[in-house]
């Protein structure tokens, strides 16, 4: 079983914990992702004249997502190889998922109530697009359902 495992600030130790459990046979590639969509095309100036500014950002961004893969595998009970894809977040991770079997991620937003705001726009894509399995995990411990939202009105009948 070909495994990728998202890894992303602040919640990559609950994917490392759901690759503790994996059978021994699957093989593993954590992903990070170096977030190039807020640098911008232009580097936030007009005509281009960021170019150098936007080098440095990239940069940044580059080394941030190498750091994170780096400590994710530092603690990944297993042999993993580790990826950093670049370009806009969510197109980055799904073009890796092409001979994936399984993919594992964590919610990313609003983390205090059950709901699709609990993810966040990256997480959103991945999930709508993956080509494969997905395991969505809490990287906290899952609110009550008393936090899900009022069932929609019902549709209005006709005579």
């Amino acid at each position: 079983m070909k495994t990728v495992a998202f890894v992303a600030p602040g919640t990559w130790q609950a994917v490392i914990d759901e690759v503790r459990v994996l059978p021994e046979s699957a093989s593993v590639t954590l992903i990070a992702a170096a977030d190039e969509e807020s640098v911008g095309p232009l580097g936030g100036s007009l005509f281009g004249r960021g170019g150098r500014r936007r080098g440095v950002e990239r940069e940044a961004a580059l080394s941030l997502a190498q750091d994170l893969v780096d400590e994710a595998r530092d603690a990944c009970p297993r042999d993993a190889a580790a990826l950093v894809v670049t370009g806009a977040v969510g197109h980055a991770v799904v073009r890796e998922l092409g001979d994936a079997d399984l993919l594992i991620l964590a919610r990313d937003g609003d983390l205090s109530n059950l709901g699709p705001r609990s993810l966040g726009r990256h997480t959103r894509f991945i999930v709508d697009h993956a080509p494969c399995r997905v395991l969505l995990v809490w990287p906290v411990l899952a609110p009550d359902t008393d936090t899900l939202p009022p069932p929609p009105p019902a549709p209005p009948t006709h005579p």
